[in-house]
């Protein structure tokens, strides 16, 4: 009997035992992955630093070189002063404002989405009319760089009104169409179109895929750049930008991929058929369909 007894304290001391370092072995484990995700974090912004200060400190150059010549030629004779020249110094200095304006913006949303500040301001959104304002609004820069950007016709999605943040979903377009005239070469172009969902995304009753893509004849991607662009991490992509030789933070993909998750998991696809056949970006959007308003949020009347 004793025998017995002491042969179950035994098992059971055992038992414990074996539960204790199976805990202390588990806790270790987490404190190591807290560890290594604190360590990516800081060097996340620290890369994420350098390649904002590569960034900003490039259009600062053109400025100050812009100025001394400004400078240069107000000091000399007026008499030679070519009025196209001074117009074409100026438009330069507001291109490279923009684009320094662009950047802080840009770092601003970062910040909020790394807080978890960020957030929505919900309203019925026209996406037809949105996305075609956006087409508009590059159109310029498409004609003076030699690209055509083939825009979306009215479409079924025409007039109708879907719950969202107008301003943040613009944001999301812009991206794509920013990033396809960049990369897109003279005498190239750019396709956009506003669709819903196939038959298989047919969302619960009141809610609807969309889906608004953009597509580039620019360098495309390999397959392992366009699988690091799909990371969905938040610091991964940061400096990715750079990946087709153009600059750019990357910052934007990230930024994009926040905006579609707070809109009911909405989510963004790449897409590339490798090196030299283009890519394509396309926002896969789950919003729920209402009413038109008499003024559609965020954007003025006119625009409405």
């Amino acid at each position: 009997m004793h025998g017995d007894r002491d042969h179950w304290h035994f098992r059971r001391t055992v038992d414990e035992e074996a539960v204790r370092r199976e805990e202390e072995a588990r806790e270790n484990a987490r404190r190591e992955v807290h560890l290594a995700k604190v360590v990516a974090g800081k060097e996340a912004r620290s890369r994420l630093i350098r390649v904002v200060m590569h960034d900003l400190r490039s259009p600062m150059l053109a400025v100050d070189a812009i100025a001394a010549r400004l400078r240069e030629t107000l000091g000399g004779s007026l008499d030679k002063v070519d009025p196209a020249d001074l117009r074409d110094e100026c438009a330069t200095l507001q291109d490279l404002s923009a684009l320094m304006e662009g950047i802080v913006a840009d770092l601003l949303d970062f910040e909020r989405i790394d807080s978890g500040r960020m957030q929505l301001a919900m309203g019925p959104v026209d996406l037809a009319g949105l996305v075609r304002s956006a087409c508009r609004a590059y159109s310029g820069r498409a004609r003076a760089k030699g690209v055509v950007i083939d825009a979306p016709s009215q479409g079924a999605l025409a007039g109708r009104h879907f719950l969202g943040d107008w301003q943040r979903l613009m944001q999301c377009v812009h991206n794509g169409l920013s990033n396809a005239l960049k990369f897109t070469p003279a005498g190239g172009s750019v396709a956009v179109w506003i669709r819903e969902g196939p038959a298989h995304e047919r969302a619960a009753e009141g809610w609807r895929w969309v889906h608004v893509g953009v597509r580039d004849t620019g360098p495309g991607l390999a397959p392992d750049e366009l699988a690091r662009l799909q990371c969905s991490e938040l610091f991964t992509q940061v400096g990715l930008g750079q990946m087709q030789g153009n600059g750019g933070t990357g910052i934007g993909l990230v930024i994009v991929r926040e905006i579609l998750a707070l809109h009911d998991a909405s989510r963004l696809h790449l897409q590339s058929d490798g090196k030299g056949k283009g890519t394509t970006f396309e926002l896969r959007l789950s919003l729920r369909e209402t009413g038109a308003p008499e003024v559609q949020m965020g954007v003025p009347a006119a625009a409405a």
